[in-house]
Order: C-alpha cells, then structure tokens, then sequence
C-alpha cells in the first residue's frame, strides 16, 4: 500500500486526476494528496503537506484517513496568529491604557463642566476641585497645569482673580 498524505498548510496547489486529465488544483488544508503528485517532494520539503502516520493506511469511521487527525503542522505553517513579543504586548497594553485613562478623563471633565454656573460666574466654594479646574481651564488657564495643583484653596484664589479681571 502506497503513503498517505495530507494538507497541512491552508492550501496547496497539486497535480490531481480529474474526468478532463491531470489538472492542478487548489486544494484546502485536510485534503488528501495523491502520491504519484510532481509537486509532492516539493511541497513536503516546505511543510505544506505532511505523511499521514499509521501502519494500514486505512481510514476510520468517520472517512478520515488512519492518523489524520494526529498529523503535526511544521512550524511556519499554521492559521493561528504569530506569538506577540514582550514588548508588542507592552506596547498594547500601554495604549489601551491610555485610552481607557482618556475616555475617564473625558468623561470626569464633562461631569465637571456640568457643573458650572450657567452664567459663566466663579462657582460657589463648595464646588469640588474638579468644576475649579474646569473654570480656570474654561478661562485661559492650562488644563494640564491647574488639574496639578492640589490645594483647592489656591484653585478658588485664582478664580476670584479671573473674576476680578472680568469687572
């Protein structure tokens, strides 16, 4: 009995008989390849096709060729992704953590911004730091700047002289 040999690669293009002759076909990953096939040395040397292991060459129960399912695909030759390196996955990482750290900085600046005083006056002093923030940022000061100072105080001063500007 002569070997049996399989697809492994998602496709190859083999020699096969056909009712019009031998012709070449496109055959998909898990299809049988004729032995007598010119392109078979070749794609056995690349990995594109392997040797279905077993003693009888038979098939099982299902029609699929003894030791079918247990044929190994040579490295390279696969459908699953490439395995990401350390750093891509870092890389990854890091942007999905910074867009998730911009959607929360959106989403605390619009709450904050809701909560200023229609009129575009100095919000009362029982305005969380956030909403002082905003008041400054909404009036010339740098956003990234004021969001650092940590004395609330010192928010509401500079508040009370952008008011004093104004009159």
């Amino acid at each position: 009995m002569s070997d049996i040999y399989q697809v492994v690669a998602e496709c190859a293009h083999v020699t096969v008989n056909s009712p019009m002759g031998r012709v070449l076909n496109l055959l998909y990953k898990g299809a049988l390849v004729p032995a007598d096939a010119p392109e078979l040395p070749r794609l056995l040397d690349i990995g594109f096709v392997a040797k279905i292991g077993g003693e009888t060459g038979g098939v099982d129960a299902a029609g699929i060729p003894a030791g079918a399912r247990e044929v190994e695909v040579p490295v390279g030759v696969t459908s699953t992704p490439v395995a990401k390196t350390e750093k891509q996955l870092k890389a990854e990482q890091d942007a999905a953590d910074k867009a998730s750290a911009d959607a929360d900085l959106a989403e605390k600046r619009t709450a904050a911004k809701a909560k200023l005083p229609a009129d575009g006056s100095v919000p009362d002093g029982r305005a969380g730091k956030d909403v002082f923030v905003e008041f400054l940022a909404g009036n010339g000061y740098d956003y990234d700047e004021v969001a650092k100072v940590q004395d609330k105080g010192e928010l509401i001063e500079l508040a009370k002289k952008v008011a004093d500007k104004r009159s």
